[in-house]
């Protein structure tokens, strides 16, 4: 090859092997162009929740609170069995050792659950069926909003057994004074 001292020589170089060129784009681009009807569309269904009936009963927010539930195991094993995504997914648990490592690494691949800047949260769920997509996207929702109305519902009875408790104790005292203040009245 030559020794290129002007560009015009680079131009004049490249134009004498178009023919060869030429036939590498083409082939690459039928090739990049049937490439594109072997990949499977996704689809996203996209919500966003704001905690609105949490109380923080620590130091972290309610938006944080609602980010746990949302990633708790409860919450993705429930989602799993009542739209059986191990089939869907095709995971065969029985045979393959880690299926529940690769349904982890399917549903962080297809879930995403994130806080957003103004303090809410937002779900997206990718999948190649669209309807299937969006009905995951409220489950999880749903599956959510049943395990904080079920963690509430069971502290709500923590508070009513020990303010029954108290409340049998002070009984139990308001009869002992009765009780010595009959026996000093005799």
């Amino acid at each position: 090859m030559n020794e290129f001292n002007k560009t015009e020589d680079i131009f004049r170089e490249i134009w004498s092997y178009r023919y060869k060129l030429s036939i590498i784009l083409f082939i690459v681009a039928v090739i990049s162009f049937g490439s594109t009807y072997f990949i499977r569309p996704l689809y996203k269904s996209t919500s966003i929740v704001f905690p609105v009936n949490l109380y923080p009963t620590s130091d972290e927010s309610s938006t944080e609170q609602l980010m746990q539930y949302f990633n708790s195991n409860d919450v993705k094993w429930d989602l799993a069995k009542k739209f059986k995504l191990y089939e869907y997914y095709g995971i065969d648990t029985t045979k393959v050792q880690g299926g529940k490592a690769l349904f982890d690494y399917m549903y962080k691949e297809y879930i995403s659950i994130s806080p957003t800047l103004y303090e809410s949260i937002e779900i997206t769920v990718k999948d190649v069926d669209p309807h299937m997509a969006q009905q995951i996207n409220g489950g999880i929702l749903d599956l959510t909003n049943e395990l904080v109305k079920n963690n509430k519902k069971y502290i709500l009875y923590q508070y009513i057994n020990n303010i029954n408790k108290t409340i049998g104790m002070q009984n139990k005292s308001i009869d002992s004074v009765l009780t010595l203040a009959k026996n000093d009245d005799i």
